[in-house]
């Protein structure tokens, strides 16, 4: 991309926000390196050959991108990494401060890795060991956390399964997540590698779930941890 290209961006940045919400972005090789490790500046080294995982890797991180950011976190990352803008000219173009910068700079490279996690697990794989480790009614309630990350959504299609003619409380829904998880979290200490081993990564997954799953919604400050208390 030439100056004249990137002036052209820039001048639509100004215009509206939503531009570079419509404009795909491809990921760079280098890009997945500072996703993927504990830096906060891109890796300078340039990867030649990409062997198929990291072709994949790079197509999943380009699709969280463009589909999974909201859209001020896109245009951050965006000027940041990819017209390789520094925080004070960001956030004179976003008009935002250069703190605010670095929160959304933050908050998207936090939401890319999780979403990122989640969209790598076999949920068929879950479910087997889900179903074979936890009440039926906690095998429902934890799919359809995983599914939706939503506990007042999943709370009326659980409702709908079970012909309820009132719908259950949330708090009850939040319950039977909050079993099935210190059930899980007592077989990390099995003397079977395989099954701890199982236990370790799915304990993982939901409890991320409850940590960060206000990144599945918005960027307000509302509380969601509240509804499900390990």
């Amino acid at each position: 991309m030439n100056v004249k290209s990137q002036n052209k961006i820039i001048q639509q940045i100004k215009e509206s926000g939503e531009n570079v919400h419509k404009r795909e972005i491809n990921v760079s090789s280098s890009l997945i390196e500072m996703f993927f490790s504990n830096s906060d500046s891109l890796y300078t080294g340039q990867i030649e050959d990409l062997d198929f995982h990291d072709s994949k890797r790079i197509e999943e991180i380009n699709f969280i991108i463009n589909n999974m950011l909201p859209v001020i976190e896109k245009q951050v990352i965006y000027l940041l990494y990819f017209l390789k803008k520094n925080q004070e000219t960001t956030g004179r173009l976003l008009n935002v401060s250069q703190e605010m910068v670095y929160y959304y700079k933050k908050r998207a490279i936090l939401r890319i890795k999780t979403h990122y996690f989640f969209r790598s697990i076999d949920i068929q794989k879950m479910e087997e060991f889900l179903s074979e480790h936890v009440t039926k009614k906690q095998y429902v309630a934890m799919i359809e956390y995983f599914k939706v990350h939503d506990l007042r959504k999943i709370t009326k299609i659980i409702s709908e399964l079970e012909g309820k003619k009132s719908e259950l409380n949330y708090e009850a829904i939040g319950s039977r997540i909050k079993l099935g998880l210190k059930k899980i979290n007592s077989l990390r200490e099995s003397k079977d590698e395989e099954l701890s081993k199982k236990a370790e990564l799915y304990h993982k997954i939901f409890k991320t779930l409850k940590v960060y799953n206000s990144l599945h919604h918005t960027q307000s400050k509302k509380k969601t941890t509240q509804e499900i208390e390990a």
